[in-house]
């Protein structure tokens, strides 16, 4: 048995008529059958393709404008977070400066209550 036999293709199946309207005489060989209805059906698919291709664009270009709308919000968040930091550091220092003058005094007035 050589190489070609055991691992051959196979082969398409024989072309037959087929009579479509047999009054008319009409006939389609099995090749052209399918040829007409594999177009049929891709034209069907084509326009089931194309509206899903919509929908799917339609959904992307929704998710983009969610995504970009969110950013904004997320940056205006981020700005807003930087300047009550900033404030909250500055009231902090304000409040270490009047505490340690505030133990200043104290300390003042327990070593001399009388100079006050």
């Amino acid at each position: 048995m050589s190489i070609d036999q055991t691992h051959s293709l196979p082969q398409d199946p024989p072309t037959r008529q087929l009579s479509i309207h047999e009054s008319s005489g009409t006939s389609l060989t099995d090749s052209e059958f399918v040829s007409r209805g594999s177009r049929s059906r891709t034209r069907s698919r084509s326009s089931r393709e194309i509206g899903i291709y919509g929908e799917i664009t339609y959904g992307i270009r929704k998710l983009q404008a969610q995504l970009q709308d969110e950013k904004r919000r997320a940056d205006g968040a981020e700005r807003k977070l930087a300047e009550v930091t900033t404030h909250l550091k500055t009231v902090n220092e304000a409040r270490l400066v009047a505490m340690q003058d505030a133990a200043q005094a104290k300390e003042d007035i327990r070593l001399d209550p009388f100079a006050f």
